[in-house]
């Protein structure tokens, strides 16, 4: 990695000065960009709804049609999760993805 100073205060040492594409093993990529804090998943919904299709149809059976899936009375998720029908680790990812474009 190349790196510079940008000010007498040391502000912008260690930081990426070129691009560079790594494969990662499975098939991701990540992209090393100078300039570039973070990244996230944009228009991941199709993907989320084809990865968690027993949650999504599970969410459309929850009393309230705004329904977290966090704690609301008649939750057919939380339901699911209780008898073991999901995983709660499987209801943490859809929840932590669902979030992600809200964030961006």
């Amino acid at each position: 990695m190349e790196t510079r100073s940008v000010s007498g205060t040391g502000e912008g040492r260690h930081t990426t000065v070129r691009r560079e594409l790594i494969r990662l093993d499975g098939g991701a990529l990540v992209i090393d960009n100078p300039g570039m804090r973070e990244f996230g998943i944009l228009g991941a919904e199709s993907g989320i709804a084809n990865s968690y299709s027993d949650i999504i149809a599970l969410a459309s059976r929850c009393r309230y049609q705004d329904c977290s899936h966090t704690g609301e009375p008649g939750c057919a998720v939380l339901a699911a999760v209780h008898t073991g029908e999901i995983s709660q680790e499987s209801l943490d990812s859809f929840l932590k993805l669902k979030e992600e474009p809200d964030y961006q």
